[in-house]
């Protein structure tokens, strides 16, 4: 019960400010179990072809339309600071969306950004965290009855559910990803949770956990609220974070799919409102479409190609497709690997106490390969870290430190710097600047 409190006063601490009020309706001892036991399990679940847009938007409303060590020594301390990204090359490809990104889903590492840290409306792209956050703390078995609250959803895109209707909590999943029912989200967060605004209070937390520091979410559909943004920046982490979960990422690829309900039996057939899984574009992985008159038409796309994971993320774009093209080719295109280090390569000198040499060179331990975009490597920093200084004697092949490699501010990646040979402790006898005696 301690520990069960102990969460909640934390999650309560979090998002004092702001918070959404709780529905106040009565839950049973067996709700305000699976409540608790979820809500801890989210602190513990912590990896050019321009497309017409063809899906019209049939409600006039907000939503979705169209197809349902202690001692350390820096050597050369260059990284940059990540608390804003500008990632724009000379030959940056040309993206007409007031926001966007592009980054490698592999390494995280962002190749293009415009404005990816400014908070915007987000639209039915808040259903990626809405998903994620259900496959982790519940079972996609689960039976789920349909709420007043969830059947009274009528705005944008929804699959009809009414009241006492009993489908599985995969089916509602399936649903919200697919053709972005918002109907089904509300089901997803009340069956999840409890309650739909607990289950929020959840998103938040996950976004905390995710390093998703400028967003905040309001509601688990998207509809506009001035509580409820994010940022390009932070929905490619989330996109990442996501595909590695195997369910989703292979329902996001899905085209179409039929929604199976248990009570009464039916069906309904449902198509994804990515046209990039109906264009025909080469690799493409999902990820998921937004679209209010706030946020304008979004778009998280993804695709693998040739080894190469890239996700791009456009916010109030034109042409959501034609954007996300341009990021994409250009990444598949521009974007190769490159051998920052040899292993073995030469970077600095130790200095080695009572050796009967007064130094060691460090090589690098590893062969290091990073991807960046072509003529990019000679924008490469390098940062070397010495852990301690070393008394004799020392073996050759002795970890004393490592090199980080950053690019305009970003990680690329780090490996341990090694002893090149040998060091034998002096003799007794042995005398500093003489010799022998």
């Amino acid at each position: 019960m301690q520990a069960r409190l102990g969460v909640f006063l934390l999650c309560a601490v979090l998002f004092f400010v702001g918070a959404a009020p709780a529905l106040g309706q009565p839950k049973t001892v067996l709700q305000n179990k699976l409540t608790a036991e979820r809500q801890s399990n989210v602190f513990r679940q912590s990896n050019l072809v321009r497309v017409p847009e063809t899906a019209k938007n049939k409600h006039s409303a907000e939503g979705e339309g169209g197809r349902r060590g202690a001692y350390m020594e820096v050597r050369e301390h260059r990284t940059a600071s990540l608390t804003k990204l500008d990632v724009v090359l000379q030959q940056s490809p040309q993206v007409f969306a007031e926001a966007a990104a592009l980054m490698d889903a592999d390494s995280g590492v962002f190749y293009f950004t415009k404005n990816a840290e400014e908070r915007r409306p987000m639209a039915s792209l808040t259903k990626v965290m809405t998903c994620i956050l259900a496959q982790e703390l519940a079972d996609l078995e689960e039976k789920v009855e349909v709420s007043q609250r969830a059947a009274g959803v009528s705005v944008g895109s929804i699959i009809d559910l009414r009241t006492g209707e009993e489908l599985k909590l995969g089916e509602l999943v399936k649903a919200a990803l697919i053709c972005s029912a918002n109907d089904a989200t509300v089901a997803i967060g009340e069956q999840v949770a409890g309650d739909h605004d607990t289950f929020v209070q959840w998103m938040n937390s996950k976004a905390l956990l995710l390093g998703m520091s400028r967003s905040r979410f309001a509601n688990t559909n998207g509809y506009s609220h001035p509580s409820h943004y994010s940022t390009a920046a932070d929905l490619a982490a989330l996109a990442r974070y996501s595909l590695r979960n195997r369910f989703f990422a292979g329902v996001v690829r899905t085209r179409q799919a039929n929604i199976r309900w248990i009570k009464p039996q039916r069906e309904e057939y449902i198509e994804n409102t990515n046209e990039f899984l109906h264009s025909g574009f080469p690799g493409i992985t999902g990820v998921k479409t937004g679209t209010t008159d706030a946020a304008g038409k979004c778009l998280i796309a993804s695709v693998s190609r040739n080894g190469r994971n890239l996700i791009a993320v456009v916010l109030r774009s034109g042409d959501r497709y034609g954007d996300a093209s341009q990021l994409l080719t250009w990444g598949l295109k521009e974007v190769v690997d490159q051998v920052a280090c040899t292993g073995g390569e030469y970077f600095t000198r130790l200095k080695v106490r009572e050796g009967r040499l007064p130094e060691v060179p460090l090589e690098a331990e590893n062969e290091l390969v990073v991807s960046l975009p072509r003529d990019e490597l000679g924008n490469i920093r390098k940062e070397v870290r010495i852990f301690y200084e070393p008394v004799a004697p020392v073996k050759a092949g002795d970890r004393f430190g490592e090199v980080i490699f950053t690019w305009k501010g970003q990680e690329l990646g780090r490996t341990g710097l090694i002893a090149g040979r040998t060091v034998e402790r002096r003799p007794w006898y042995w005398t500093k600047g003489r010799g022998y005696f």
